[in-house]
Order: structure tokens, then C-alpha cells, then sequence
């Protein structure tokens, strides 16, 4: 199937591979920490996102963007690169590349689980995965038995026993293993996208409450 296609069958694939082949290549670059990523136009082969490479293009990956934010960006990269590839194509002039397993790394579907937040983590860990997983499946913890998911946040540099709420003012700052994280944006169980002030308008969350206890 893949050899019908006269000039082959071909993949936008949202890294710069080798790195992160695999089902979720966005979530798992923020997740990461990874600072830039990018786009690569591919021939498709038998295997996970290894076939020979027609073009790459990068992007920066900024500290407090989202995979939501990062998707959108790649996504206008990955449209103009098409139309590059389509205009080679016509001309003959599609090269291909073949990749290299050296330094090649793996990026496995996100499984809901994997969103659960102790705060066991460094406060950079914490962000990373907070930013990673927004808006989906979204980042989560239970405060006051409720499950509250974590949109976006900011680095800070509290201190205290991980998942306590050290203050409220420019937002939710909660205690990780080292520093700790702000959240900004959130979403209650059985609500909305918010900010965290219009959260705290309707709930009381006051500084030394735990998470997950």
C-alpha cells in the first residue's frame, strides 16, 4: 500500500526525527523540557516514523507554552512545508535523507494515568508536565476530594512539603520537591476552563491546604 502513491507515501510528522517517533511526539517535547522541536516531511516506510527524511524546518519551544500553543504553531509549519514539498515534488526534485538510529527516542501515546500530579517532582519537572499535557488530558490533582485539572502555570521559587499551598495571591503556588509551581489556569471537576481567581471566587482555598491528601 505504501509503494502505490507514485511518488510515495508521505508524512508530516511533528518532530524532528529521529527524536520522538512515535503516537505523541507534541505532548511528550513540552513534557520533556525540550527548548525546540520542529517539523519533518517524510517518506513513509514499514516501520514507526523511520523512513528517509525530505525536509525539516524548527521551532522554539518557549518556557511557558502549552502543547496546545506548540500544536497550533507546528501546524502552520507543517502547512507551509507541505506546499514546499508539493511544489519539489512537481519539479523532481524531492530528495530523501535516511535517518540515522543514533540519537533516535521514542514518544508512547499519552495514557491518562500518566497526568496525575504528586508533586514529587521539581518545580521545573512539575511545569513541564502541567504544560505538556494542556489542554489534553490535562494535568491533575485532588484537593478537598475534588480532581482539579492544571491548564498553565509558572515557575516560582516557594518552598515546603510537596502538594501545600503556599499562597494565593497571583495565583494557586503549590509546594513541589524542589520550588515550587503557580497555577494560573485551571479546571474544576464538573466545570469549565478558568482562571484560578475566578476559582478562588467560589472556592476556598487557603494557604497550608494539602493536595491528594
Amino acid at each position: 500500500i505504501l509503494d502505490i502513491p507514485p511518488h510515495g507515501s508521505i508524512c508530516i510528522h511533528a518532530s524532528l526525527l529521529p527524536a520522538l517517533r512515535g503516537a505523541a511526539p507534541i505532548n511528550r517535547a513540552v513534557m520533556e523540557g525540550h527548548t525546540e522541536g520542529g517539523i519533518t516531511i517524510m517518506y513513509m516506510d514499514a516501520g514507526i516514523d523511520t523512513g528517509d527524511i525530505i525536509l525539516q524546518r524548527s521551532i522554539t519551544i518557549t518556557e511557558n507554552m502549552t502543547a496546545g500553543q506548540y500544536h497550533d504553531a507546528m501546524a502552520a509549519l507543517g502547512g507551509q512545508m507541505i506546499l514546499e514539498y508539493l511544489l519539489l515534488a512537481s519539479e523532481g526534485k524531492a530528495t530523501r535523507t535516511p535517518q540515522r538510529d543514533e540519537g533516535s527516542s521514542y514518544a508512547p501515546k499519552i495514557d491518562k494515568k500518566e497526568a496525575y500530579e504528586d508533586f514529587s517532582r521539581t518545580a521545573k519537572q512539575t511545569h513541564d508536565r502541567i504544560r505538556g499535557l494542556s489542554p489534553y488530558p490535562g494535568a491533575y490533582a485532588f484537593l478537598k476530594g475534588k480532581r482539579i485539572k492544571f491548564l498553565a502555570s509558572v515557575l516560582t521559587n516557594g518552598t515546603g512539603e510537596p502538594g501545600t499551598v503556599l499562597s494565593t495571591e497571583n495565583g494557586i503556588e503549590i509546594a513541589c520537591k524542589e520550588g515550587s509551581v503557580t497555577i494560573t489556569h485551571l479546571q474544576p471537576e464538573g466545570k469549565g476552563k478558568m482562571d484560578y481567581a475566578s476559582f478562588l471566587r467560589g472556592n476556598s482555598v487557603k494557604k497550608g491546604d494539602i493536595f491528594n491528601v
